[in-house]
């Protein structure tokens, strides 16, 4: 309104300079008679007028409007209720608050409770006035911080950054109100928490202290997770919903990435309640944590224990499948293959026996029974031929013939795993024995080709060096010496370390060989100098 009428003041003032400017430089009675030039002077006076009483109209508005701002001036202006705030502490040790406030503006209540949790107050210009003008009558007792700003932000759909300094008042973020349902999950977050405030002994608090917890898990706000739920596991040890709560706590510090006291917690479940129905879930996610650090080895107790403890449970299979598969990853071959063969004598989902028959054929080619292995994996290709480990199974096929030194076999079943699965990650590997293959028997071209066209589809770095040195070896089998020499140099350029070091010195060799000294000696002395290199 005010910006309103600040344009129709400037209009006016604007009219009149004109005005004044018009008479001294270009006199209007000099330039129409005088019939035109009172038309002319009427039709001014009444928009002049009109213009005033559109002023007035908005003067009369403002006066109406109470300023944002008390003025200094106001003397008789009435000064806000006190918000009287106290902070102390609960039995548990934990800092608590209790506010009371009748007539207080939600601004004036903010501003108190940050003066006694000693942080600064900063408020964003975009939460607006009417929220901060706003008489909320409070009367809190016992609460925590974030509790007390849960309560009283989320009145207006307001948002807050808790810093150790600073306490930032924000607007509603657009995320908070993408759909209808958001929007009531808010509210009944909020009814939750006045309902735990005004009656913490009601039998039905853990339940409701459990469903924020869960609540907060869900919204990825692991710290308010945290505090919600160690809360009902501090005052209400023994109630039905304590089991639930240490599970998701111990979940909520592993997406915090606090590694040590999620496997506590999940530890004290098992410990505190070896019966529940979480404590098979809390073991396994326990050896899934070891299994993510790469240990299979500690991975291995929690799941035998798991198996040992709830041979009928939910999880049972899962664990089982784990434990083969650790026992493998940590070297126990004998033990694995004996888990691997007991499994596969259930009756199990066609995706588990499929991943059972792929490992237990990988360990038994580990373990150098090739034709075993072939076996196996001639099976899984035989039974589920569109499936991944199909896939997987012809490439280990292959490699099996690779192994054996069946360059032939090897090359046919190669050649296949290209054929039936081009994208596939083994497609990429499989091109690449093929190509190192094909230079083997003597068939450089086709390997030339197949590198060529791999490096057009390569990326820099470590890859492209290793095409380069195939390339550079088949040009060399060919006797293309001088070719062989530059691909060798393209090949330490994109390499690092000692892979560059040997592609120098193969490039000086096939110098050499051509009988260039003069542009070995160069490489040559390339590569003495990286010889020095404590990376080479």
């Amino acid at each position: 309104m005010r910006t309103a009428a600040l344009c129709v003041l400037v209009g006016i003032l604007g009219f009149g300079a004109l005005g004044a400017e018009d008479g001294t430089k270009r006199p209007l009675a000099a330039q129409l008679d005088r019939k035109e030039a009172e038309r002319e002077l009427q039709r001014r006076k009444a928009q002049l007028e009109r213009l005033r009483q559109r002023l007035r109209h908005y003067q009369a508005q403002l006066a109406q409007l109470e300023p944002p701002f008390p003025s200094p001036a106001d003397e008789t202006r009435p000064t806000e209720p006190p918000v009287l705030v106290h902070r102390g502490t609960d039995a548990h040790g934990q800092t608590v608050y209790s506010i009371e406030a009748g007539g207080a503006t939600f601004r004036a209540v903010v501003e108190a409770l940050a003066a006694s949790a000693r942080v600064d107050l900063v408020i964003d210009p975009d939460v607006s006035f009417r929220a901060l003008s706003t008489v909320v009558p409070v009367s809190l007792d016992g609460v925590g911080l974030r509790e007390a700003l849960d309560l009283l932000a989320g009145r207006f759909d307001l948002d807050y950054s808790l810093g150790p300094e600073t306490l930032m008042l924000l607007p509603p973020t657009k995320s908070s109100f993408d759909t209808p349902e958001e929007r009531l999950r808010a509210k009944a977050q909020l009814a939750y928490q006045l309902a735990l405030v005004k009656f913490p002994d009601n039998p039905l608090a853990p339940q409701a202290t459990l469903i924020l917890g869960e609540h907060f898990f869900a919204q990825g706000l692991y710290p308010q997770a945290i505090e919600q739920l160690e809360r009902l596991l501090r005052d209400y040890p023994g109630s039905e919903e304590a089991v639930r709560a240490l599970f998701v706590t111990a979940r909520s510090y592993l997406k915090l990435g606090d590694t040590q006291k999620a496997v506590e917690a999940f530890r004290s479940l098992v410990v505190r309640y070896p019966r529940s129905e979480f404590a098979d879930d809390a073991l396994l996610e326990l050896a899934r944590e070891r299994l993510r650090e790469n240990k299979p080895a500690e991975a291995i107790p929690f799941l035998e224990e798991l198996t040992r403890r709830y041979p009928d449970g939910d999880r049972r299979l899962e664990a089982e499948v784990l434990l083969s598969e650790s026992l493998a990853a940590a070297g126990k071959s004998d033990k694995a293959l004996a888990h691997f063969q007991r499994l596969l004598r259930q009756d199990l989902p066609p995706e588990v026996e499929r991943r059972i028959r792929l490992k237990l054929a990988k360990e038994l080619k580990a373990r150098g029974k090739l034709s075993e292995a072939r076996a196996a994996f001639l099976e899984i290709k035989a039974r589920w031929p569109k499936s991944q480990e199909a896939v997987e199974a012809y490439f280990q096929i292959a490699e099996a013939f690779r192994a054996e030194g069946n360059k032939l076999a090897a090359i046919e079943a190669y050649r296949g795993v290209v054929a039936d699965a081009p994208d596939s990650p083994q497609a990429r590997l499989a091109r690449l024995r093929l190509a190192e293959l094909y230079r083997r028997v003597g068939l450089a071209d086709l390997a030339i080709g197949l590198y060529e066209k791999m490096l057009r589809e390569a990326k820099q770095g470590a890859d492209k060096a290793e095409l380069l040195l195939g390339l550079g070896e088949c040009y060399r089998q060919k006797g293309n010496l001088q070719k062989a020499q530059l691909t060798f140099e393209r090949a330490a350029a994109a390499a690092q370390g000692r892979t560059a070091w040997a592609a120098l010195r193969r490039a000086a060799e096939a110098a050499m060989a051509d009988g260039r000294p003069a542009d070995a000696i160069p490489l040559l002395q390339r590569v003495a100098d990286q010889a020095t290199d404590p990376k080479v």
